[in-house]
């Protein structure tokens, strides 16, 4: 057990060291995640593939309802 928690911490130390000589970019924090603008935009193109979706099952919903609808009022007389 005192092995693994000796690597842990010495691997914690070599890449804080490599932060240091800036071979390595430093962590971002919390706030820099929730403001990533590559987060913002995955789930803005979420937020308008799920728009569409439903914006099609509407659609899909009412072509079904306008040819039932032709069948009825028009009939055989197409």
């Amino acid at each position: 057990m005192r092995g693994i928690l000796a690597r842990k911490r010495v691997e914690d130390l070599r890449q804080e060291e490599m932060v240091f000589l800036g071979m390595a970019k430093k962590p971002k924090t919390k706030e820099e995640l929730k403001n990533d603008p590559i987060e913002r935009m995955k789930r803005t193109e979420d937020e308008r593939k799920l728009v569409q979706r439903n914006f099609m099952d509407e659609f899909e919903t009412a072509k079904e309802d306008l040819k039932q609808e032709i069948d009825e009022n028009e009939g055989t007389d197409i």
